[in-house]
């Protein structure tokens, strides 16, 4: 039996031996594909940015050979003491320059003078200096054409210089300069997803995607080529140390493949790197690649082929266990028959201990669902709670108006005025109409249906809005000041929330400044570029700078207990901006608070 298990023991250990095998082949495979089928897209896409650069070099390529061809080119260097002729060939390359976008052009004599400038009146010119020190220079005068990728050592600034001589039968007589600027191109591939770098032909990155990396190595300068490039000031005195700090004495300018930088706002990690050629000086574009994505592919397509093994082998295992057990069974059927009448026995207790339980569980769920019940009523009553609130206060103010108008009915019934009664009766028939108004709009609102807007007359909201508060502003002694309140005035919204927002605008102004008797509360009415702008501004000490933030949020007052509970202006810029509007509260200049109401004009 000891020997069975050992045996048994050994081979689960061989199949999961076999299974990670297998799980770590297709790993390898498919990270050597996935990286493949990456390097391929990036070199795509470094094949499209070498082709963009190329383009932007070619276009300029043969515009000093074009300057060359003008006869003030000649004249200057025939005379280059003539202030006439100098002048001619400044504004020309100005012209020239402006009309190109490059950067500036120039004319230097055959001993590296430059005669003309298109930046001649300018603090950085090139007038006056000698440039026989850039290769451009001497590469024109030997065969012709010049390039050349540097810093500026007058301006300062980087560029790509392109010359051309301008010969005569007995030899060179003078160069002619274009510098164009690359800084539209990094620009582009800043804004890009892939991380880019431009190298020279000694490795060292001029332009990148990550600004930081401009001016460092992919490769440890010789001690000659460092000389060459402090010779010719290319790169000005940048001190081009290594990107890579991992980087050693690579043999020759062999470009590493995979590179230990740290992207921007990420830390340090391995990417692979592409290289295509681009440009007639030896320049190398590479773009950067992160394998993480493909390692991790691999990794889950290999755990995915480890499990797909394990259960095959399962499977094996389970039917080769299921052969052995149909013998076991057709050996076992015997005492199986003779265990019957017992299992019916112990099947039938079972049953009756499962019903116990299925009654249970029934009564279980029928408390769940008593408790649910329970807690979705309570969340109706704590609706309708908020609800009350928000009635309470809005229909304070009609109230209160209602209160006063009853109050002068008994009076006026006393007097015999029944003209005066009957207007006040039917003044109380509206209000009390526009009290069922209300309380639909707020039932609708806290619905959260979607209110149909229509023109409304916004004098008429306003007046009406007066008249509601009207109670309040003689108790106050406050004066109200109507501007431009025209009743042709038409925006689009809805008449009664629009009123409701404009009463607890005006209730609010009237408190700010129930302690100033003859203080004026304002409402002006502008049209602006397709806008109604409805402005109500107190005479009050203002908004503190704490409350400010917490004026629209529910149930946050200053107002003493019993005069306010906090909805009045959430409920106002909710009903506003579903009208399509918005509301806005700050401070006036000089004194008092400002509400603004934007609606859109009709």
């Amino acid at each position: 039996m000891r020997y069975l298990f050992a045996r048994r023991r050994l081979r689960i250990y061989l199949l999961f031996a076999a299974c990670v095998g297998i799980g770590y082949i297709a790993a390898c495979i498919v990270f050597a594909r996935e990286s493949r089928a990456t390097l391929e897209q990036a070199h795509q896409r470094a094949v499209f940015y070498s082709l963009s650069l190329e383009s932007t070099l070619v276009r300029y390529e043969s515009l000093p050979k074009v300057i060359s061809f003008e006869k003030k080119m000649s004249s200057l260097l025939d005379n280059p003491g003539d202030a006439a002729a100098q002048q001619a060939a400044n504004q020309y390359l100005r012209a020239v320059q402006v009309t190109t976008d490059s950067r500036v052009a120039y004319l230097i004599d055959a001993d590296g003078l430059t005669l003309a400038s298109s930046n001649w009146d300018e603090s950085d010119t090139f007038v006056g200096h000698n440039y026989t020190f850039r290769p451009y220079f001497r590469d024109a005068l030997q065969f012709g054409q010049g390039r050349f990728y540097g810093i500026g050592t007058t301006s300062h600034e980087p560029g790509y210089f392109l010359a051309t001589s301008m010969r005569t039968p007995t030899g060179a007589r003078g160069v002619v300069v274009v510098k164009i600027s690359l800084n539209e191109f990094e620009s582009a591939l800043s804004q890009g997803s892939d991380t880019v770098m431009l190298l020279d032909s000694g490795g060292i990155i001029f332009l990148s995607s990550v600004p930081a990396w401009r001016y460092h190595t992919l490769v440890t300068l010789s001690a000659q080529k460092r000389a060459s490039v402090n010779q010719n000031r290319q790169y000005g005195n940048q001190p081009l140390d290594p990107l890579d700090g991992s980087v050693g004495d690579t043999a020759g300018n062999t470009l590493p493949h995979t590179l230990d930088v740290a992207l921007p706002g990420k830390p340090r990690q391995a990417l692979l790197a592409e290289y295509v050629p681009v440009g007639p000086l030896g320049w190398k574009l590479a773009i950067l690649v992160d394998p993480q994505r493909d390692r991790q592919l691999s990794w889950v397509v290999g755990i995915g082929a480890g499990f797909v093994a394990a259960f095959v082998a399962a499977l094996f295992m389970v039917r080769n266990q299921q052969r052995k057990r149909y013998e076991e069974r057709r050996r076992a059927k015997n005492e199986l028959d003779r265990a019957h009448a017992e299992l019916e026995t112990r099947i039938a207790a079972r049953t009756t201990d499962l019903t116990e339980k299925i009654a249970a569980l029934d009564r279980a769920q029928h408390i769940l669902r008593e408790t649910r019940d329970s807690a979705v009523q309570a969340g109706k009553l704590a609706v309708l709670g908020q609800m009350a609130a928000g009635i309470t206060h809005e229909l304070s103010q009609p109230l209160a108006a209602l209160t006063t108008l009853s109050d002068n009915t008994v009076h006026l019934v006393k007097r015999g005025e029944i003209d005066e009664v009957s207007k006040n009766v039917s003044l109380i028939s509206k209000l009390a109409a526009r009290m069922g108004n209300i309380v639909s709009s707020i039932k609708a609102f806290s619905r959260k249906d979607n209110v149909g807007r229509e023109p409304v007359n916004v004098s008429n909201s306003i007046h009406q809005a007066l008249m509601l508060v009207e109670p309040r502003r003689k108790q106050v002694a406050a004066k109200v000041q109507l501007v431009h309140t025209s009743s042709e005035v038409l925006a689009w919204g809805n008449p009664i929330r629009l009123e409701q927002v404009l009463v607890n605008l005006l209730r609010n102004g009237l408190d700010a400044a129930a302690d100033q008797p003859g203080s004026v509360l304002s409402v002006a009415v502008h049209v602006q570029e397709g806008r109604v702008r409805i402005i109500v501004r107190d005479q009050g000490p203002g908004i503190p700078d704490d409350v400010r933030e917490h004026l629209f949020e529910p149930f946050f007052t200053t107002k003493p207990t019993g005069q306010g509970i906090g909805l009045g202006l959430a409920i106002s810029l909710a009903i506003i901006e579903e009208m399509g509007g918005q509301l806005q509260i700050y401070n006036a200049p000089g004194r008092g608070a400002e509400a603004t109401i934007v609606l859109e004009h009709v």
